[in-house]
This record gives C-alpha cells, sequence and structure tokens, in this order.
C-alpha cells in the first residue's frame, strides 16, 4: 500500500458524489439528541439498531451513545480509544499487539461486538482489536451494559458494542479529514454521500500509515527496548466503506454495505519479558457484507438481515530484530481465515392505545462460526466450526402514570462440529430471562431497576486449541453463565445539569479457566466462579453559554470465587475521566480531558506470580479553529505529561505525542458542537 496510491483511491472517492443531490437528513448525531428520542420507543427509521429505545432498562449509564461530535472532540481516532475514555471500559495493548476491552469487569470475548448491527468478532477467539477500526467512517457507537443487551444475539454475557457507520444518502455531500504527527504518523479520510430520488449512496476510505509511537522520556531502557522510538510499534491501513439504500416507500427501504479493512501491524516486543519476540501480522484484514430489508408502519415495525464477516490473517514469527529471516525452529508462520455467516430478523408491534401503549418484540437469528488454520503455506488446513440459534421475545408497557415494565426471555442454543480425532462436542442452550421495572415521576428522576441472565458459550480457541502442545484441548466445555443486576437513574435537578448512575452486580458460573492438567499441560474447564459489582457515574453539565463539562467515574470490585488467588488480572478497582469544553467564541474550540486508572493487578507471565501495577494519569488536549463554517482546523495532544504508564505489564503505552489536523465538508451544514452523552 504506497502512500501515493491510497491518497488516490482517496480522491477518486469524491468523484462520485458529483451526481448526486444534497442529502436532505443531518447526521443522525444531531437528529435525534439522546435526550429528545421518540417517546414510543421505536428508532425513527427501519434498519437502525433497536438498544431498548426509551423503554425501561436504557436510564442511568446503561447504555451509552457517542455520537460524532462526542468522538471528535474528545480526540479520538479508533473504535478502542473512544470506548476506553468510558469510566467503565479499559483497555491495553498485550502480548499480540492488540488493544482488547474490558467493560465493567467483563472480558472482550464477553462482549457482543457488532458492526451495523452484524457480529464482527473473530469465531477463534471470539476477540477482535478494535484498535485497528478507524472512527472516519464511523457515526456513533452504542454501548450497552449488563442486563441490558437483549435482543441483540448470542454471546453477550456482559454486555454488547454496536459500531454505526454513517448512513447512505445523508450527512455532507463530501467530508475530507487529515491528520499529521511529524515524521511518524499520518490519518487521512474520505466520504462521498448523496441521493438521487429514492436512492442513496455512500463511498468512503480511511487510511492511517504510523511509522512508530514514542514512548515516555522517563522510561527506562531494558534488554528488550532502548526507548525512545517504540520497537516495532508501526502500522499501516486501509478501509473501504460502500453502502446502497433504497428507499422504496414511506414504510420501507432496502440497504446493503460492504466493509475492508486491510492492514499490516507490527507486535512490539515485551520489555521485561525474559524471552523476546519477534512478531509482525504481515497480513490482516476484514471483509464485512451485508443486505437488509426494513419495514415500519404505524404498529408494526420489522427488519431483516442478512451477513458474512471475514476475517484473515498472518503472523510471522521472525528469528531477529531484522523480522526478514525464518531460519531458527522457532520462527515460522501461522495464517488463520475465519468467518461467520448468518442473519436475523426482529419485530415489534405496538398495540392500539390512547397515550401509553404495550410493545411485543421478537428477535431470531443464526449464525455459522468457521475458524481455519494452518502454520505453513503448503500444510492443510485445520478446520473447526460451530452453529448458533437464537430466539428472543419481550413485552414492555405501562404501569400506572409514572411507571413502565419489560419481561423478556432469550434461547440459545450452540451445535459445535465434530472434530476429526472422533469426539463430539457437547450441544449446549442457555436460557436468559430479564425483567425491568422504571419510574419516572417527572423529567427530574428517571429511574430503572432490572435483572437478566445471560449465557456465553465457549471459543472454537478454549475448546480444540493445543497450544503447540501446551494445551490439553476441551471439546466438552459448556457454556459460562451470569446473572446481571443493575439499578440506574438519571437526575436532573436543576437546568443545564445531568447526572447518570449505575449500581451493578453480576454472579458468573462456570467461568472457562485454565487448569493444570499431567505433564505440565494446561485446560480450558468450566471451573471458575466470579462475582462483580459496582458503581458508575457520569455527569454532563453547561454552567454557562460555550461551557460544557462531562465527567465519568466508575469503582469496580472484581474478584474470583473459586480458588485461593481471588485475584482477576488488569481490573482496576477505579477509573475516571473528566473534560472541559470552552467555546468562548464561535470559531474557537478548546476540549481538555484528564485520564485516570487505579492500580491493578497482573500476573507475569514468565514466573505465574502476582503482582500490581500502579495508577496512572493522563492529560490530553484538542484545540480547534472554524476560520469557515465548513473547515475545521486542530492541533491536539496526548498524553500531554509524557506519563511513563504501562496498561498492560510489560507493554507500556505512547508517550506524549502532538497531532495537526484539518477536515472540510461540502456543502457546509450547521456546526455540532456539544456531547451527546
Amino acid at each position: 500500500m504506497k502512500r501515493a496510491a491510497a491518497v488516490g483511491v482517496l480522491l477518486a472517492f469524491l468523484g462520485t458524489a458529483n451526481a448526486w443531490s444534497h442529502p436532505s437528513a443531518p447526521d443522525s448525531d444531531e437528529a435525534l439528541p439522546e435526550d429528545e428520542e421518540d417517546p414510543s420507543g421505536e428508532e425513527p427509521r427501519p434498519l437502525e439498531v433497536v438498544v431498548q429505545g426509551r423503554r425501561p432498562g436504557t436510564r442511568g449509564t446503561s447504555v451509552q451513545k457517542l455520537g460524532a461530535s462526542t468522538l471528535r472532540q474528545w480526540g479520538t481516532t479508533s473504535v478502542s480509544e473512544a470506548l476506553e475514555r468510558l469510566p467503565s471500559a479499559v483497555a491495553a495493548s498485550g502480548g499480540r499487539g492488540e488493544r482488547i476491552i474490558s467493560l465493567r469487569g467483563f472480558d472482550q470475548r464477553q462482549i457482543l461486538i457488532t458492526i451495523d448491527g452484524a457480529p464482527i468478532q473473530v469465531p477463534y477467539d471470539g476477540q477482535l482489536d478494535l484498535g485497528k477500526f478507524p472512527l472516519g467512517l464511523v457515526d456513533h457507537v452504542t454501548v450497552v451494559k449488563g442486563s441490558g443487551s437483549l435482543l441483540l444475539g448470542p454471546n453477550g454475557l456482559g454486555g454488547a458494542v454496536d459500531v454505526a457507520t454513517r448512513r447512505a444518502g445523508e450527512g455532507p455531500m463530501l467530508s475530507l479529514a487529515a491528520e499529521t504527527a511529524p515524521f511518524s504518523a499520518e490519518r487521512l479520510s474520505a466520504v462521498a454521500s448523496g441521493n438521487q430520488g429514492p436512492v442513496g449512496l455512500l463511498a468512503g476510505a480511511a487510511y492511517e500509515n504510523v511509522l512508530y509511537y514514542p514512548l515516555s522520556d522517563s522510561f527506562a531502557p531494558t534488554f528488550n527496548e532502548g526507548g525512545g522510538r517504540r520497537e516495532n510499534s508501526d502500522r499501516r491501513s486501509l478501509s473501504f466503506l460502500g453502502k446502497a439504500r433504497w428507499q422504496v416507500d414511506e414504510e420501507q427501504e432496502v440497504a446493503a454495505s460492504l466493509w475492508r479493512l486491510d492492514g499490516r501491524f507490527g507486535v512490539p516486543p515485551g520489555v521485561y519479558d525474559l524471552s523476546r519476540r519477534f512478531w509482525r501480522w504481515t497480513d490482516w484484514h476484514v471483509d464485512t457484507y451485508t443486505v437488509a430489508h426494513g419495514y415500519r408502519g404505524e404498529h408494526l415495525t420489522t427488519d431483516e438481515t442478512l451477513y458474512i464477516s471475514m476475517v484473515g490473517n498472518t503472523l510471522d514469527i521472525y528469528d531477529g530484530a531484522d523480522y526478514h529471516w525464518q531460519e531458527l525452529p522457532a520462527s515460522g508462520t501461522s495464517v488463520y481465515d475465519d468467518r461467520v455467516m448468518g442473519g436475523n430478523a426482529r419485530i415489534a408491534y405496538r398495540f392500539s392505545c390512547r397515550d401509553r401503549c404495550v410493545t411485543a418484540r421478537g428477535w431470531v437469528g443464526g449464525k455459522r462460526d468457521i475458524h481455519r488454520a494452518r502454520d505453513k503455506d503448503d500444510a492443510p488446513w485445520i478446520e473447526v466450526g460451530t452453529t448458533t440459534i437464537s430466539v428472543a421475545g419481550q413485552v414492555d408497557g405501562p404501569l400506572g402514570e409514572p411507571a413502565s415494565w419489560l419481561v423478556g426471555t432469550q434461547v440459545d442454543a450452540e451445535f459445535p462440529d465434530a472434530i476429526a480425532s472422533g469426539v463430539a462436542p457437547k450441544s449446549a442452550m442457555g436460557v436468559g430471562p430479564m425483567a425491568a421495572l422504571n419510574w419516572q415521576p417527572g423529567r427530574m428522576l428517571d429511574m430503572t431497576a432490572s435483572v437478566a441472565h445471560r449465557t456465553r458459550f465457549p471459543t472454537l480457541k478454549e475448546r480444540f486449541s493445543s497450544a503447540f502442545g501446551l494445551l490439553a484441548p476441551n471439546p466438552a466445555l459448556s457454556p459460562e453463565r451470569a446473572t446481571n443486576t443493575s439499578v440506574d437513574a438519571t437526575f436532573r435537578p436543576i437546568e443545564g445539569l445531568r447526572v447518570d448512575v449505575g449500581i451493578f452486580e453480576s454472579e458468573v458460573t462456570d467461568l472457562v479457566v485454565q487448569v493444570p492438567r499431567e505433564q505440565g499441560m494446561l485446560q480450558w474447564q468450566n471451573t471458575g466462579r466470579a462475582r462483580i459489582y459496582g458503581i458508575e457515574s457520569v455527569l454532563l453539565t453547561r454552567p454557562t453559554p460555550g461551557l460544557e463539562m462531562w465527567g465519568g467515574w466508575a469503582a469496580m470490585n472484581t474478584r474470583r470465587l473459586d480458588g485461593p488467588a481471588e485475584r482477576i488480572a488488569y481490573r482496576p478497582e477505579h477509573k475516571a475521566t473528566v473534560a472541559i469544553s470552552w467555546l468562548p467564541v464561535s470559531w474557537l474550540h478548546l476540549t481538555l480531558m484528564g485520564r485516570y486508572v487505579g492500580a491493578q493487578y497482573f500476573q507475569n507471565p514468565d514466573t505465574s506470580r502476582w503482582g500490581r501495577l500502579g495508577s496512572s494519569r493522563m492529560l490530553d488536549a484538542r484545540l480547534e479553529v472554524l476560520p469557515l463554517e465548513s473547515l475545521r482546523l486542530w492541533v491536539r495532544g496526548t498524553n500531554l505529561t509524557d506519563a511513563n504508564v504501562q496498561g498492560h505489564y510489560s507493554y507500556p503505552e505512547p508517550g506524549r505525542q502532538v497531532f495537526t489536523g484539518l477536515s472540510l465538508e461540502w456543502p457546509e451544514k450547521k456546526s455540532d458542537q456539544g456531547w451527546t452523552m
């Protein structure tokens, strides 16, 4: 991927917009602010991912939407970075160079990740590096926690994250953005969108080229890392997004989309590891295709989606730091070719009524996960797979004037394939009932109590991986189960002040953990139990015109209950984010953000001994100038104090970085300053 070729591809996309009229609908972030949602509880358009709208279970911190203006003001560039700003989400890079998140104590295997409603996890290990997904093509990110993730699909044990890309035919006709850090990084994105009659089209691309990221000046060199420029931290990727939408009539539409991300990524070595790794992702790509139909009538709303996601990667293991030779026995190549194919259908019917109505909702879906792997280009493929079917139902309605209720259940069934050894994995079923009660005596207070039982089926890695002889496969693994309880509330005591609070507790049983076996081997087994409880709060205030303050804080206790070592690695007991946005004049915008992550336990991979990482503090800032309504110029900095932070043992975070950038939108639209939390 040459730089000139990438820029040429971006410019080529722009030519497609001239034949299309300027879209009439604004971005979803500004069209429907969170506090002004449709009181019916339905989304305003077909094919939008329904996350329980304004129905019970969405108050407080249980559902959070990060809109386009919020993502821009925070200065985030990837989906992972955006999620990290939330007080209940934690992310760090580890030994594979992947940035994996946890949400309210649940790791990413236990969280459902979707793009435009289609599941996007890697079937092999149930995870996906969201740090590789650029925000240049994203409209908003919706985060659903704990008991609120019913009707989204299977495996959302601790919640769900949906990444929504730009809607075809809406937003500015042309959007351009560029950002650079001198001699180290550059990012480009371009989106063209327009409509002609009932047809809307969107084409976009995003390019990232990072030569390295700097370490903090206070980092002490080690045998594996000399400091300054982080070794093997380069990354280069190119993403494409294409969408088409046909408005059949006022009630129906059909849409199709494709998303491709293709890149090459270095894997920085562990700075304290006893054995040094020389790894590179020489190929890493994701392709997602969807076709959907939606209908929205007076009482009935339906949509159906078919999707296929293909995730492939090549991990090359080299002999040394030149990352060229592969002659030693420990070197080699690992190739994965994974895919997810499936579909789902949703239905909602609102019964006739004068005011507050009873609504029945249903969800049915099925998917096929396939993992193929080989360790040499000429080696035969090893293939394993599983099929999952889910059915869910939900009914919600009023309970007197100030209250409402919700009851529902979800049934998931998994049918793993038999493997070559003849051992037949066990089929499994999970039943997940849910109930919620909401009380809203007035606009000042909105409170919901909810409880739900969720299931996560084991990944193909947990069932079948031998880890080069270090693990004993266990095809008979059973699903993990969790009971999530939460009380969420939104307070608006005075004009210009909003406080969201959530108190949550989760009991996890049949937790899949590694257990020692004979001859020094390990095996994944359902022997673990865990408990997670805590509190999360978010405050948003506008004390004066042009001044906004946003703060989030979470306190959480995450413990294993099945053995003497109660600790769970990388679960800080406290995390906080504070952001201040100041708009002194219409053309100048300053955002300051402070981030705090409390101390957290880790287990040394070389000695298996437990240790404790200290707390960390980082300061970010973004200064934006609008010389024209359609033109933005900015300078932003991350970790301005140049703190030496280890988010993961042996893997330090970047030190101080400063970026400059610009964006252009045409035709210009009204400035959308203001957060939508």
